[in-house]
């Protein structure tokens, strides 16, 4: 009973224990330490046709196309609700989904690989962002040495 450290906790949960469950909706979920909304301008297009039953996932491909391809986003989340194709939300529907959205992202992952005397090294710092200040509040660093070669006898 509490927030998830990481997305990989999600295999603990009944309905997700198998493999092909789990990769299927992982690229869809994350785990942070607190909220965030959702950032209209970033999000795939299998997350904003979550967000409620009547909108439509190719008027959605749509709109992420032309936004992706433009690469101009939105300045409000109401711009989002101005598309024709999704006037089957009703106004009621969308002031209830009004806090799980926004335009702008606070937080975010670096990853950086560093290949120096024959190992990588991967480092993974998680981020957050309040304003102009970006602090790390989580790092991950992995070291994998090459695997030695067997000669053949």
């Amino acid at each position: 009973n509490r927030r998830f450290g990481s997305v990989q906790e999600l295999q603990q949960v009944r309905g997700f224990e198998q493999l092909a469950a789990f990769q299927a909706i992982e690229p869809y979920v994350s785990a942070l330490p607190s909220f965030a909304p959702i950032n209209l301008n970033t999000a795939s297009v299998p997350v904003l046709t979550a967000l409620h039953e009547n909108i439509e996932r190719t008027q959605v491909e749509q709109w992420a196309t032309t936004r992706d391809q433009n690469q101009q986003p939105i300045d409000q989340v109401g711009e989002f609700w101005t598309q024709a194709s999704l006037d089957a939300v009703t106004a009621e529907q969308r002031s209830a989904l009004q806090r799980f959205l926004s335009v702008k992202s606070r937080y975010y992952q670096a990853q950086v690989t560093v290949q120096l005397s024959g190992r990588s090294r991967y480092l993974t710092s998680d981020l957050y962002r309040k304003g102009a200040v970006v602090q790390a509040y989580q790092r991950s660093l992995a070291i994998i040495a090459p695997m030695p070669v067997a000669e053949p006898e």
